[in-house]
């Protein structure tokens, strides 16, 4: 069963568009999650330590089952796309066997932060704090992939000046829409139709956190 621990990591009510939510997520260097988990149970840092992390938040459902899975490790899926304007996007997704419920972390490849945490994934391991959008408990999942699962994300990116980092936030809403789609990411399970998709986006680290609510607030209305 996975532990708890007491932190909502990501930013807080999703927004509704059918049967998806999205909300933002937050990607934390291996100091940021030392620093972030000081006060955790022992046994919490000790798992951590050393991890990159990922933080998103699910829906209550499929935290519930998630809570419960009788492994730290669960099946993950790396995908990558391009869009109209030919930048990269890459997706890295969980799903509940039996239940559709999937959670989404959409990236930006283009952004300078992502394409560091990619080339870091050859050498340094990767966790996933997912957490209750009811409450604020997060459960963390340990990353199965191995990095050449990754590296062809690394590949898709580009590097880019920061007038092109501003010029890519005009597709954000696009690519948002795009990929709260339940058909964007196929089903981890064959057979299996996908009923819900809790996107989890990572906003480039080119805005400011002034820039980042504003944009926040736009892409919610």
């Amino acid at each position: 069963m996975n532990p708890t621990v007491n932190s909502k990591p990501a930013s807080a009510n999703p927004f509704f568009q059918g049967k998806s939510t999205y909300t933002f997520a937050r990607l934390m260097r291996p100091s940021e999650v030392a620093e972030a988990t000081q006060n955790q149970p022992e046994n919490v840092k000790a798992r951590v330590a050393g991890r990159w992390m990922l933080c998103g938040d699910v829906s209550p459902k499929m935290f519930s089952l998630l809570k419960n899975v009788s492994t730290p490790f669960f099946p993950t899926r790396a995908t990558g796309f391009h869009s109209q304007t030919g930048r990269g996007y890459g997706v890295l997704t969980h799903q509940v066997n039996g239940h559709g419920l999937q959670s989404r972390f959409v990236l930006c490849l283009s952004d300078p932060n992502v394409r560091e945490f990619l080339a870091a994934t050859a050498t340094e391991q990767v966790s996933f704090m997912l957490g209750n959008d009811n409450g604020n408990d997060a459960l963390i999942l340990e990353s199965p992939l191995k990095s050449n699962e990754l590296t062809p994300l690394l590949a898709m990116s580009q590097e880019a000046s920061q007038q092109e980092q501003k010029v890519e936030l005009l597709e954000l809403p696009l690519v948002l829409e795009a990929v709260t789609s339940l058909t964007q990411v196929p089903s981890l399970y064959a057979g299996q139709t996908v009923h819900q998709a809790n996107v989890s986006f990572l906003l480039p680290s080119i805005l400011d956190e002034n820039l980042r609510k504003s944009v926040r607030n736009a892409m919610s209305k």
